[in-house]
C-alpha cells in the first residue's frame, strides 16, 4: 500500500511539472498582453488574460530550451547558469508581441 501510494504521488507531481511547465508560461504571456493592451491605450477584458494559450507552442519549446540551458549553465559554475536566466527575460514578451518562433525570441532576448 505505502508504495502505491508513493507511486500514486511521484507520478502527480511529474504530472504537475508538466502543468506548470506548459500552463504557467501562458498565463505570464496573458499578463504581458493585458499590460501591452493597456500601453497601447486599448481597452481589456478579462480574456485578454488568456491571450498567451494563442502561443502555447512557441512557450512551451522556449520554456523547456531555457531551463536546459539554464540549468546546464549552472551545472558549469554560477555566472554562467545567472547570466542565461537575465538574457532570457524577455522571451516571453517577444513571443507574444513579436510573434517570434522559441529560438529567435531567446536568441533575440540574449542579444538585448
Amino acid at each position: 500500500l505505502t508504495s502505491a501510494v508513493t507511486t500514486v504521488f511521484s507520478d502527480s507531481r511529474s504530472v504537475a511539472a508538466v502543468v506548470n511547465i506548459g500552463v504557467g508560461p501562458c498565463l505570464v504571456a496573458g499578463n504581458y498582453a493585458v499590460a501591452f493592451k493597456i500601453m497601447k491605450g486599448s481597452s481589456t477584458t478579462l480574456s485578454t488574460f488568456f491571450d498567451g494559450f494563442h502561443f502555447i507552442i512557441p512557450l512551451f519549446i522556449a520554456g523547456v530550451l531555457q531551463s536546459i540551458c539554464v540549468t546546464a549553465g549552472f551545472m558549469l559554475l554560477l555566472i554562467p547558469g545567472i547570466y542565461l536566466v537575465v538574457a532570457y527575460q524577455f522571451t516571453c514578451p517577444l513571443i507574444l508581441d513579436k510573434g517570434m518562433d522559441a529560438w529567435e525570441a531567446m536568441e533575440t532576448s540574449r542579444r538585448l
